[in-house]
């Protein structure tokens, strides 16, 4: 599975994220706004070119066979159909697998951070 998208699509899924999240938490929302803008923050604003990656994932029986790989392939195809020079993605600080596979495809690390809620 594969969730990615450019920068007009990301203004858009920010606003129904936070209408969505508005629903469940109501009179808690204002209470908790703080930390969602934390959150969304986590990747700041996406500029001109830039796709998010925001969620890649593979069945356990499906690990370490090469479908992280064709998911990669695949997310760097749709970023450039929709005109990206740059994908853009975080990763857990343990998920040493992710990392290892983003740097076998040339990705590198451009900034770290720690989100304290």
């Amino acid at each position: 599975m594969v969730l990615g998208y450019d920068s007009n699509i990301k203004k858009e899924q920010n606003f129904r994220t936070g209408l969505l999240l508005f629903r469940p938490l109501r009179e808690h929302f204002i209470k908790a706004l703080p930390s969602l803008l934390k959150l969304n923050r986590t990747i700041g604003t996406l500029g001109e070119g830039e796709f998010y990656l925001s969620n890649i994932a593979t069945g356990n029986r499906f690990k370490k066979v090469g479908i992280g790989k064709h998911l990669m392939r695949f997310t760097e195809k749709v970023a450039r159909e929709v005109g990206a020079t740059w994908i853009v993605l975080d990763v857990e600080y343990d998920n040493s697998n992710a990392f290892r596979l983003y740097h076998r495809l040339s990705f590198q690390t451009v900034q770290e951070f720690q989100v304290n809620l």
